[in-house]
């Protein structure tokens, strides 16, 4: 054992001075090309707001600006820091926005012809935080005279970031002042100042898509004058970003299963589906008064104006490109020898199977070359198997999506095989039976599978997995295959909090359990013989 640990760890040294191990993928010339042209719009557009014919939004940490029309953005931020959730006022003169000049994220003003920001907040923010917490400060808006901006501060909370509270800060300066409600996240005033629209909950950052839990953000109209709440809907799922115009509230909800736009009639309080995305979410809608949307979608922008009477006429899809050199698209070299995170040893230990930033190598235990097998700047391998005979390797890859497990020689003369087409689930933990027939492999959800690399039996077809057991309480733990790879050892985790050993049989297609549920068991092994 030790002298295999010591080969790896040598395999790994060869690894970090290796020119080759340090190579990154270049992408093809003509795709790099393709990326910088003039004519192709930039991805990773974020937090849009629009006034009349002019758009700001957030790219790379910074704040730009661009016609309702698209074409070439304007950069009006250059911070290191992050400058985000740009808004308009009301005159479309000046941007509000959340920045990191002074250390912390503080609200800022900005005209947006560019100039100097001034900082308009200065409590000590909760940041940094971790990107499910979204950031402090945030910035939401404008009360309609335009005299105060709109955001939610974490001031009054401990460390629960859900339990924020919206304040108005004044445009010429001056101390913050809490709006009213004990919480809130995002929030909009009504185009007469005396209502505002607002989710009590936050939970912007969180991916917890088609959510019906206690977080659910949900919006409610709070009359300033009155203290009175009144809720816009009773829908188990999220409803965000709100857009108060006229006598109409737009807001997105994914009560269908995807974000989309929804209207809701202040008068009839009727409410009616307005998009209809069925692959991307619409993120961070925000909007004017009059009556123009703006959102993202798939990493894009797209303008919505409500006021168009032909539906075909209300989107206009936005090609935004924004001007830079290119640098993280470069083709480059990385030493990725610091950031090995998976590996397994070959028979014989002569080489060992590593993968680093999303590529699988194999590396020579003394010496020798190292070899990228994969060689994917677009796609991210992992968690390699080596074959008994040590001819073939199987690892995890997202290449086509989802992962999926691959077949490749190690000799790499052929190109890689995709075995599996059915998970719709991170992977991890695969292994080869002795015969080379089958793989076990384990999921995000707690489940074990067995998948057929050949269809030399009848009852496993190659490369559709089959379920071998799924923990209802803790997880799938060690697996190990006996020697004539006609059983499966493995643990399971039950509710006692334990693991206890459970034994798969191929041919009959049934489990049963080894030990008793009530005494922890872990890291299963066979005898030679297989008996034990």
């Amino acid at each position: 054992m030790f002298k295999n640990i010591t080969s790896l760890l040598l395999g790994a040294a060869v690894l970090a001075a290796s020119p080759t191990f340090a190579d990154a993928a270049p992408a093809p010339a003509e795709k790099v090309h393709a990326t910088t042209s003039a004519d192709t719009a930039t991805k990773l557009l974020r937090f849009p707001d629009i006034h009349g014919d002019t758009i700001v939004f957030c790219h790379g940490g910074d704040i730009w600006k661009v016609a309702s029309k698209g074409g070439l953005a304007t950069q009006l931020t250059t911070h290191p820091g992050m400058e985000m959730f740009p808004k308009f006022s009301p005159d479309g003169k000046w941007v509000a926005f959340t920045g990191q000049y002074d250390g912390d994220e503080q609200v800022y003003v900005i005209p947006i012809e560019g100039g100097i920001p001034r900082r308009l907040t200065y409590y000590p923010s909760n940041a940094p935080m971790s990107p499910l917490g979204g950031s402090d400060n945030l910035v939401y808006g404008w009360t309609p005279d335009g005299k105060n901006i709109l955001f939610r501060s974490l001031r009054d909370t401990n460390t629960v970031t859900e339990f924020g509270t919206l304040y108005t800060v004044p445009f010429e300066g001056g101390l913050p002042k809490k709006v009213g409600m004990p919480t809130g996240g995002v929030g909009e005033f009504s185009p007469d100042g005396t209502k505002i629209v607002y989710s009590p909950h936050f939970r912007d950052f969180r991916a917890w898509k088609r959510y019906e839990g206690g977080r659910t953000q949900y919006l409610t109209i709070f009359d300033l004058k009155t203290k009175t709440t009144k809720r816009l809907d009773n829908a188990p799922r999220t409803e965000r970003e709100p857009i108060w115009i006229g006598d109409k509230i737009y807001f997105c909800s994914d009560r269908t299963g995807t974000l989309n736009i929804f209207e809701y009639d202040t008068k009839t309080e009727k409410i009616s589906q307005l998009t209809h995305e069925k692959q991307w979410d619409i993120r961070w809608a925000s909007g004017d008064s009059s009556g123009q949307i703006v959102y993202e979608l798939a990493g894009e922008l797209v303008v919505f104006d409500t006021r168009a009477t032909d539906p075909a006429a209300r989107f206009t899809p936005i090609k935004v490109r924004v001007p830079h050199d290119g640098l993280a698209m470069r083709p480059t070299r990385k030493d990725v020898s610091g950031r090995i995170e998976s590996y397994a040893a070959a028979p014989g230990t002569k080489r060992a199977a590593v993968t680093a930033r999303g590529d699988l190598f194999t590396v020579p235990v003394n010496k020798g070359y190292v070899k990228n097998l994969t060689n994917s700047s677009d796609a991210y391998e992992h968690a390699p198997a080596y074959s008994r005979d040590g001819k073939t390797l199987a690892y995890v890859s997202d290449k086509t999506g989802e992962d999926q497990i691959w077949l490749q020689d190690t000799r790499a003369e052929k190109p890689p095989i995709q075995l599996t087409r059915n998970f719709r689930a991170q992977l991890e933990r695969i292994q080869f039976s002795p015969c080379g027939r089958w793989l076990s492999v384990s999921d995000c959800q707690r489940t074990l599978w067995i998948v057929a690399v050949t269809d030399a039996d009848a009852r496993y077809k190659r490369g559709v997995p089959v379920r071998v057991a799924t923990a209802k309480d803790g997880s799938v733990g060690g697996t190990d295959w006996s020697p004539c790879g006609a059983y499966l050892a493995y643990t399971l985790g039950n509710p006692t909090g334990y693991s206890h050993l459970r034994v798969y049989e191929l041919a009959t297609q049934k489990t049963r359990a080894i030990t008793d549920p009530l005494f922890d068991v872990g890291s299963p092994a066979w005898d030679p013989s297989g008996n034990y």
